[in-house]
């Protein structure tokens, strides 16, 4: 399935900002400027930094799939299609990117609660972790078969305008 036909989802209580970003600069889009979608608001946020940016010779939302393979015990021991966030370029880097919230990408602290509440919490958030974890394992390697290719999260901590990426190091 193509994943600009997962459509956004009216914003729920509790849920993610989701919508089409209305794209300024469509000489810098590669896609179909009609299907950019932005899943959360800090996805927004950064599809606006990418439109505006002087530096950004070009960018692109989920534009293609990479294949991960999700094992067992974390998964369901199967492979699975994964479309990173935003790819851009920058100079001579094109970046592979996933924006994500940085407590998703930091292995959980086991609860000291014993309530079910608690133990379901860490659960989801163990879960998280290793998809995420199993996720950059494969656009790592994807991005190893191309030339001056580099896969970087982008989280709240990041600062675009310096091009300080969090590279994942504690999910080795």
């Amino acid at each position: 399935m193509d994943i600009k036909n997962n459509k956004p989802h009216a914003n729920k209580k509790g849920s993610f900002k989701q919508g089409y970003y209305k794209i300024y600069n469509s000489f810098k889009y590669k896609g179909d400027p009609t299907k950019c979608i932005y899943r959360s608001s800090w996805e927004f946020k950064i599809m606006h930094w990418l439109d505006e940016n002087p530096d950004v010779e070009w960018w692109a939302s989920e534009p293609f799939k990479i294949i991960y393979f999700y094992p067992a015990p974390y998964g369901d021991n199967k492979q699975h299609e994964y479309y990173p966030d935003l790819v851009f370029k920058i100079g001579d880097i094109v970046y592979v990117s996933e924006v994500k919230p940085s407590e998703q990408l930091r292995k959980p602290e086991k609860p000291k609660s014993n309530s079910q509440k608690a133990a379901l919490r860490y659960r989801d958030a163990f879960l998280t972790y290793t998809k995420n974890y199993f996720k950059s394992i494969a656009a790592r390697e994807w991005c190893k078969n191309k030339i001056n290719h580099k896969y970087v999260y982008i989280t709240e901590e990041s600062n675009l305008n310096n091009l300080v990426v969090t590279k994942n190091e504690d999910t080795k």
